[in-house]
């Protein structure tokens, strides 16, 4: 029993001292960058989003005697935003690929260990980005801590960074 709590004890300082490394080699982008990011991204997601909730209503909505969308209708479109937005970071997070507002600005998702993301950590992401952004809680979590990391990289194992200048 005592060596395994000395190989924990072991695990865990080699843990330490790799995000040591990784905090030296990566830098984290500032507050205002990520706002920059999620403002240029929010724009050029409009299009998209606009143009699949435009052929939804178009080819399948039916409207009541008063003009109204049923409320099963409205469901459903926001269920195709939301699939949208997902599609549209998970593709650009995935790979090593970055969306434009991404590039523009210098950053990119990498995993924890410097790697580039995998899909389905790029969908973790995602998934668990957009309740931490719409509640306002990565803005709190990245001021607190020292490494500026958001909740929904520390739970999907990511890292957003600035890209190193050639």
């Amino acid at each position: 029993m005592k060596q395994i709590s000395e190989h924990c004890k072991i695990l865990i300082k080699l843990n330490q001292i790799k995000k040591e490394k990784m905090s030296k080699i990566y830098n984290s982008p500032s507050i205002w960058r990520r706002f920059m990011a999620m403002f240029y991204e929010s724009f050029l997601l409009i299009g998209p989003v606009f143009f699949i909730v435009f052929i939804y209503i178009y080819i399948f909505t039916e409207q009541n005697d008063n003009g109204n969308i049923p409320f099963y209708q409205t469901l459903i479109i926001q269920v195709l935003v939301i699939i949208t937005v997902m599609l549209y970071f998970v593709w650009g997070w995935s790979n090593g690929r970055g969306t434009l507002a991404m590039k523009t600005l210098s950053l990119e998702v990498i995993c924890a260990d410097g790697g580039p993301v995998g899909i389905k950590k790029a969908f973790l992401r995602a998934l668990f980005g957009m309740p931490s952004i719409l509640t306002g809680l990565w803005l709190i979590v990245s001021l607190i801590r020292k490494d500026g990391k958001c909740p929904h990289d520390i739970w999907s194992g990511t890292m957003l960074i600035v890209k190193k200048k050639e």
